[in-house]
This record gives structure tokens, C-alpha cells and sequence, in this order.
């Protein structure tokens, strides 16, 4: 009696799965009718079913009974796990346009032949590397040399800033980086405000950045002070 109630559970379950999948008519989905024959064939005997098979089909309703707690405890880790895998915004595509760029044209100065500044030969817009006496260049040629010795303030800032920027911010923050130096851009106010989505605030604190040091002393500069009015405008102003 056991072996034919298993058996017969066996046809059924194998014809039920067959036709469903394959939607196959006949002698395979006539599987499912043996097979239910036999069991309710069993079910109307004297006998129980065997004590294995009842206690595997209770098995599902005991487990029902944690259900909400595990439930709840898989959405926390999802969730959970989902934050911390949540992407940051992707600025590697961002690249200097042509307002910044002339925001830190006007601010170097542009020197087609070579002079000595400070112990150091300058040539183009500041341009020191490779700078050497007698050196001389076109205004292209002082472009490219400029634009070699902005890329790694570009990347500094794309790797650094991890909130949406659109272009006009990207440049004005990469004119910023430039004049306070890239190691010292994640420091400063700006890049603290706009990481914690206060745009206004790290526009506003470009305007504070107006003092050098000037023979030993810190010194407001007329010339700071306009640069970080256009940075600011550029980067409050929409592309």
C-alpha cells in the first residue's frame, strides 16, 4: 500500500510538472490523471497515509510561523546592503569647458617667451616643467602646455567630487582647485558643503577664499577677489 501511494504521488507530480512546463497533451499529462487515481484511490482505503509523507506535508505550516520575522530580516539586510553599494555620481565624463578655461587664461597671464619668475623660467600661461631659457611658443602651443598642466587637477576633481555636477560647476570647481592647489581642494568649505548637497553654501564660500600670502603676510588680493566672483557666477550659472 505505501509503495503504491508513493507511486502514484510520483506519477502525478511528474505529469503535472510535464504538462505545465511543455504544455504536452495525451500520455505524458495522462500521467497526472494515474497518478491522482491511485492517491485518492489510497485516501478512500482504511489506511493513513505513511507517517513520513504527513509529516513532510505539515513541514511548510510550521515554517509559515517565522515567516514575517525572516521576512523582515532579508528587506533590513537588502536594504542595507543596497546602501552600501549604492553608485556614486560618475563625473568622469566631465571636462573643462571654455569659460574656465579663460577664468584661469586671464588669472596665469600669457608669456610667449620664456622669463625667470622666482628661480624659475615661465613660459605660456605659467607653464614652469619644461619651461627653459630661450624657450619660445605659439598661443596653441601655450594652450596644449596649459591644458597638460590642468589634467591632473581635472582628474583630482572628478575623482573627488562624488555628487552630480554639470559642466559650468565642474569648471568653475576646476579653476578653484587650481588656484588653491588640488591637495588642498578637499580641505576647503566649498568642496565640504557641496559633498554634503549644500550647492548655495559651496558657492557662497568661493568668495572667502580672496587672501594670499604676500611676503610673510596674508593679504587680502583685488585679484583673488574677481577670479572667485567669476567662479562663482560660473558655477551658480546654468549650461
Amino acid at each position: 500500500m505505501r509503495l503504491a501511494f508513493l507511486f502514484g504521488l510520483f506519477l502525478f507530480a511528474v505529469g503535472a510538472l510535464v504538462a505545465e512546463r511543455y504544455g504536452l497533451p495525451g500520455t505524458v499529462t495522462g500521467l497526472t490523471d494515474k497518478g491522482f487515481d491511485k492517491i485518492e484511490g489510497f485516501i478512500a482505503g482504511t489506511e493513513r497515509p505513511p507517517a513520513a509523507f504527513a509529516a513532510a506535508a505539515e513541514e511548510p505550516a510550521a515554517d509559515m510561523a517565522h515567516a514575517p520575522a525572516a521576512t523582515a530580516a532579508l528587506s533590513s539586510s537588502t536594504t542595507a546592503d543596497a546602501a552600501r553599494n549604492m553608485p556614486t555620481a560618475d563625473n568622469s565624463a566631465m571636462s573643462l569647458n571654455g569659460d574656465g578655461l579663460e577664468i584661469i587664461k586671464t588669472s596665469r597671464g600669457l608669456t610667449l617667451s620664456a622669463t625667470m619668475e622666482d628661480g624659475d623660467w615661465h613660459v605660456g600661461y605659467a607653464h614652469t616643467a619644461t619651461a627653459t631659457e630661450g624657450m619660445s611658443l605659439t598661443v596653441p602651443q601655450a594652450e596644449e602646455l596649459l591644458l597638460a598642466d590642468l589634467q591632473p587637477v581635472q582628474d583630482g576633481v572628478r575623482r573627488m567630487v562624488t555628487v552630480p555636477l554639470n559642466e559650468n560647476e565642474y569648471a568653475a570647481l576646476v579653476s578653484f582647485a587650481e588656484s588653491v592647489g588640488i591637495e588642498n581642494f578637499g580641505q576647503t568649505d566649498v568642496y565640504r558643503s557641496l559633498q554634503n548637497g549644500k550647492r548655495d553654501e559651496a558657492a557662497e564660500a568661493l568668495s572667502e577664499h580672496t587672501i594670499a600670502n604676500v611676503g610673510g603676510e596674508l593679504t587680502q588680493m583685488p585679484s583673488l577677489m574677481e577670479r572667485r566672483e567669476r567662479e562663482r557666477a560660473l558655477f551658480m550659472s546654468q549650461p
